[in-house]
């Protein structure tokens, strides 16, 4: 996309040259509007001398002194090469200024006209409107070139910024996909000792898991039905250390569309839950819904709050909430809600609602 861009910006500029440079060509020829004549090639030289210092004025500016003094706030050097300029352009120009040579004339009543010399105001108004001319062709340079360094510059922020997203959701997801590892690994762990065939299940299904993570997390958006597929095995994986009085529903759509989604936002709500929710003992729940309806999606996970002890907060996870935050802002913007704290009844919520259209 950007190459296109480009090539189109040289297009453009080499077209807008091409058109600039017939039309100074073409000027001899529209002279005689004033009532000269061209005698032959010399004069057609004669004429150009004018309009070809003016453009040359413009192009050592655009191309040059603008780029390396204007934009790199070296004012004063600017100036005074534009001076140097100047003063190089009005001595070549006044130093080839020689009287056009008048075309012979049939009828001897009809007075010749007159050659270009005669027609020259006197040297101090030439020279002024000349330099006037300069200045003009000087200050169009600056003002179009820095158009240009103003758009390259946005451009180029515009890239950084993209540089500095896409870096940052990768070291996000660098960090999420070990964090994950490691909750699923502890619970096969917890099987290894007490039902072998269970914990090569277990396995089985950590491979798929890993295998979605490792290839589908690259991915800026997966449809959203292959989202809620890796929420599905991902919770009857974990479920399977749950203690018998522990209380686990979950509300998953039966049909969920293809809607792209960023990949592995919700699991991160989840395994906090079966992280930090449940406790041996206790009247442990977790709760899970997740609900797509009218270009939006909604995700609400409650679990119950481990007791840390008096005088300490309850555990509810750390870095992987701070992870999905940050994506989400990057990802997002303001297309989204997400809430996540402490309510009554010792119980934590987390809740997530996306913009999908």
């Amino acid at each position: 996309m950007k190459n296109d861009i480009n090539k189109r910006q040289r297009e453009n500029t080499l077209i807008v040259n091409t058109l600039v440079w017939i039309i100074i060509l073409c000027i001899p020829y529209l002279s005689s509007v004033a009532g000269i004549r061209i005698g032959g090639f010399p004069d057609y030289l004669l004429l150009l001398r004018l309009p070809v210092t003016v453009i040359t004025v413009y192009y050592v500016n655009y191309y040059f002194l603008v780029e390396r003094f204007l934009t790199r706030e070296k004012s004063w050097i600017f100036i005074c090469c534009n001076i140097a300029l100047i003063l190089l352009a009005t001595v070549f120009e006044r130093a080839t200024s020689f009287p056009l040579s008048t075309m012979p004339v049939p009828d001897r009543d009809v007075p010749p006209e007159p050659a270009f010399g005669d027609m020259v105001p006197r040297p101090i108004h030439f020279q002024l409107v000349n330099i006037l001319l300069y200045v003009c062709a000087m200050g169009a340079a600056v003002a179009f070139r820095m158009i240009r360094w103003w758009y390259e510059e946005e451009e180029k922020k515009k890239e950084q910024e993209h540089r500095y997203v896409k870096s940052e959701l990768q070291n996000l997801k660098n960090q999420l996909n070990p964090h994950f590892l490691f909750n699923t690994l502890n619970n096969i762990y917890s099987f290894i000792g007490t039902d072998v065939d269970k914990a090569r299940r277990a396995m089985d299904s950590l491979c798929d898991l890993l295998r979605y993570a490792l290839y589908r997390s690259e991915k800026p958006e997966v449809p959203f039905s292959e989202e809620v597929a890796f929420v599905r095995d991902y919770v009857e994986l974990a479920s399977e250390r749950l203690p018998e009085d522990a209380e686990l529903s979950v509300d998953l759509p039966e049909s969920p569309s293809d809607t792209g989604v960023a990949p592995m936002l919700f699991i991160t709500l989840i395994e906090n839950a079966f992280k930090h929710g449940i406790e041996p003992g206790r009247n442990s729940f977790i709760h899970i819904s997740l609900k797509e309806k009218a270009g939006r999606i909604s995700c609400r996970v409650e679990n119950s709050c481990r007791d840390r002890g008096a005088g300490k907060e309850p555990d509810t996870g750390g870095i992987g909430l701070e992870n999905m935050q940050k994506r989400l802002e990057l990802i997002y913007g303001g297309h989204y809600v997400f809430r996540h704290g402490p309510e009554k009844d010792n119980t934590y919520s987390a809740s997530l609602e996306i913009d999908i259209i």
